[in-house]
């Protein structure tokens, strides 16, 4: 019986820096502690399966490959051929790979439609197998600024620029009161940074969103944090012509401030409250909603 080899990424989410990250900022980045397992197994036969589990335990995506990468059968379409392209990628990264049947299994912690990082922890998962670059590999693939690559096996929260990730001691005496809200909305990143590079670049907007991470990272005080927080989200909110999420959808929550994370418009949202006061995304039908200590690592 052949060993298998494992191996685990961490999901993301962006705090502070979202487009601007894409120019050089500083960004604030998370790592979680829900993540992506990935097994591999060397088979006798002459292909390679992939398997790929939700958090029930379900498997949603079936697919087998020749060993030229080619698909041969598959139980949805388009995420195959999405996959066929990665992989070939990741061949071209390393000859020495897919030389025989394998079996390859993933394990999705997290709800794949969050945008907690099921791509960006695929990523990492099959550049630590392969021993490559993981930013070379997700230029190849599906780009961004790598931020999400970094989390993947990060240990601690970011701060990211250019590729270079700094751990951070951020681990705010207030993050009681920071919730995490999904809003059923799932963003495409490739669609966001596709939107924000149609506008023209803006050194001093790079220049204000590296500043804000520094003060949001140090912020003492959960007032501060807020006060901060809409800053940036109103420096953001001028940049790429959109109105913040606070005043787009919850105009009237008045116990605490929202904040955009990532590409704005959907996935989750940051919250500033006591927890009584969540009843009220509660009520309007978003249920999925996690405390700080929940979520991040």
């Amino acid at each position: 019986m052949v060993s298998a080899k494992s191996f685990y990424a961490h999901g993301k989410l962006l705090l502070t820096g979202e487009y601007a990250v894409l120019d050089g900022a500083e960004a604030l980045c998370l790592p979680l502690q829900l993540g992506q397992k990935m097994r591999i197994k060397s088979c006798k036969n002459d292909f390679l399966s992939w398997e790929a589990y939700l958090p029930n335990q379900r498997v949603w995506f079936t697919a087998r490959y020749d060993l030229n990468l080619n698909l041969i059968e598959a139980n949805n379409a388009e995420p195959a051929k999405s996959l066929e392209g990665i992989l070939k990628a990741l061949k071209n990264l390393n000859q020495n790979l897919f030389l025989k049947g394998l079996k390859i299994s993933t394990f999705l912690e997290f709800d794949k439609n969050w945008g907690l990082g099921s791509s960006s922890t695929l990523i990492s998962l099959l550049a630590q197998w392969a021993e490559v670059n993981p930013y070379q590999f997700l230029n190849k693939t599906f780009g961004g600024s790598g931020y999400d690559v970094a989390c993947a096996t990060a240990q601690k929260p970011l701060i990211f620029k250019n590729g270079n990730a700094q751990p951070v001691n951020f681990d705010p005496p207030f993050k009681d009161l920071i919730y995490f809200v999904y809003l059923n909305q799932k963003q495409n990143s490739r669609d966001s940074i596709n939107l924000y590079r149609q506008k023209e670049k803006n050194e001093s907007f790079i220049q204000e969103m590296s500043l804000l991470t520094q003060k949001i990272t140090k912020a003492q005080n959960l007032s501060e944090f807020e006060t901060l927080i809409c800053q940036h989200e109103e420096i953001v909110s001028q940049q790429i012509g959109e109105e913040p999420v606070q005043q787009k959808l919850f105009p009237n929550y008045s116990s605490g401030v929202i904040k955009s994370l990532g590409g704005w418009g959907g996935d989750f949202v940051l919250v500033t409250g006591k927890k009584e006061a969540l009843n009220y995304f509660s009520e309007k039908g978003f249920s999925t909603i996690f405390n700080y200590s929940e979520l991040i690592l």
